[in-house]
């Protein structure tokens, strides 16, 4: 029998799926070569296994992949490539498709989609597995440099990603429009006394930016110049603490590829979101074409879109229902789809029952330490209603999730500490919690099994435990 891993969890619908095990089942793309995947999805809320054999074989190669320069530079490369040729595809199948006959619109959707999957698999090389011996390896050469107390943070630090990353710039901008408002209101704020009455406020010129806007001029103002100045300082630390204690250059190499690997991550998964975002276009295309509603066309495989656009082929209400539940098994080169009452019996077959309700306390990797004590609030992809929950959530509770998401920014902020089932040093959480000085336990692999909302816990990101005290 497999022994499997639950390795995430995500919203995510059958058609993207399909790209996801149609990529993995070539194997082209490096790091991408798992022998063994299952997929488990129930109304698009995706549970993904890796079997524990490839997940060892994997950290056995990162360091040898890492260490080969060429090896990384090309794949770099490679991925740059793909991920600008993707929106390109994409925006010439918006910009066109008007004029576009069927099997014109099918040949630049086919295209598109080939990159699409390419983008899934070049997200692997970034996954934890294969970060588990870098991390193991820079801080057994650190170990011999600083206290074992600073161990933790002078590794975090040394790892921060310090380029500007798009949710840095999106966030910058939108302050930069708040800003620009209140310099608005000081210029024209006065036509408001025309008839002896106070002059017009922020309130008055404000439209969507509530929370920003609540910061006085001088507070913002600072904030987006801190923000501006915060990762070039993060980056002279980095040079200080390398210089002080001479790390050696196969040291930095590694240190330099877990931060660019940091923000590769990121930057593909914000890629994929935009072109999730844009399929929904082309799918009310294809609507408009066949008459298939375009939520109906998130159920059908890539192979039963081009069939349905080139042979008119629907699929019928009873087998668009079986998939509201379904299944994608890869063994080997084998890739087998089950739907419906089938994926029950598979699920009884592969996956190991587990009883989490005894378990008190899990541990993980350290992405930030500190210690924080709170309320547990989970939000993962089985969370009803996300937003809900996130606008819902009290300053201060203990965030517990799958992985964090650029979605979860605000919650991230709101947290006292974060936790996350899933996630290696590259990973978002670590990212964003290293920016927000929070407590973080990233790789817990059964956080949201184990802890539910409402319960006190303590958070001991030092020693990488986290702890329900009642």
């Amino acid at each position: 029998m497999i022994q499997w891993i639950l390795r995430w969890e995500s919203v995510h619908p059958l058609c993207r799926m399909d790209s996801f095990f149609r990529a993995h089942k070539k194997k082209q793309v490096l790091g991408s070569n798992y022998s063994k995947l299952l997929g488990v999805s129930r109304d698009n809320k995706m549970q993904m296994y890796y079997s524990k054999e490839d997940l060892d074989r994997k950290s056995k190669l990162a360091l040898e992949i890492f260490n080969d320069k060429k090896k990384v530079k090309n794949f770099l490369k490679y991925v740059k490539k793909n991920n600008a040729e993707l929106i390109k595809d994409m925006d010439a199948l918006l910009k066109e498709k008007n004029k576009l006959s069927n099997s014109e619109f099918i040949k630049i959707y086919n295209n598109y989609m080939q990159k699409f999957e390419s983008l899934f698999a070049s997200y692997d090389l970034s996954r934890p597995e294969f970060f588990e011996p870098v991390e193991k390896e820079i801080k057994n050469h650190l170990k011999a440099k600083v206290f074992e107390k600073d161990l933790n943070d002078v590794f975090a630090l040394l790892t921060t990603n310090t380029q500007t990353t798009l949710l840095d710039q999106e966030e910058l901008d939108r302050m930069d429009i708040a800003l620009r408002i209140h310099k608005h209101q000081q210029k024209y704020g006065w036509i408001g006394t025309s008839e002896n009455e106070e002059p017009w406020s922020v309130e008055h010129f404000k439209e969507q930016l509530d929370k920003d806007l609540e910061l006085p001029f001088e507070e913002l103002e600072e904030q987006i110049n801190f923000k501006k100045k915060h990762k070039v300082e993060f980056s002279k630390k980095q040079k200080e603490i390398i210089k002080r204690l001479k790390i050696s250059k196969s040291i930095q190499s590694l240190l330099n590829i877990v931060k660019t690997f940091s923000n590769l991550r990121l930057n593909i998964r914000l890629r994929w979101v935009r072109a999730g975002y844009l399929t929904n276009f082309v799918f009310k295309e294809v609507e408009k074409r066949t008459g298939v509603d375009s939520k109906d066309l998130e159920k059908y495989t890539l192979d039963e879109i081009i069939d349905l656009l080139t042979n008119g082929k629907k699929l019928s209400s009873e087998e668009l229902n079986d998939r509201d539940k379904y299944s994608f098994f890869l063994n080997n080169d084998e890739l087998k789809f089950f739907r419906g009452e089938e994926v029950d019996v598979l699920e009884e077959q592969e996956i190991e029952k587990i009883d989490y309700s005894k378990i008190k306390e899990v541990k993980g990797q350290i992405a930030n330490s500190g210690y924080a004590k709170g309320r547990v609030r989970v939000i993962n992809a089985l969370t009803k209603d996300q937003e809900k929950a996130i606008q819902e959530m009290k300053d201060g509770e203990i965030l517990v999730t799958g992985m964090t998401r650029p979605h979860l920014i605000v919650a991230m902020k709101k947290a006292s500490a974060i936790v996350t089932d899933e996630g290696g040093i590259t990973s978002h959480a670590a990212i964003v919690s290293r920016e927000l000085g929070k407590p973080c336990i990233i790789g817990t692999k059964v956080a949201t099994k184990v802890f539910k909302d409402g319960d006190l816990v303590e958070v001991d990101s030092d020693k990488g435990k986290v702890k329900k005290l009642r």
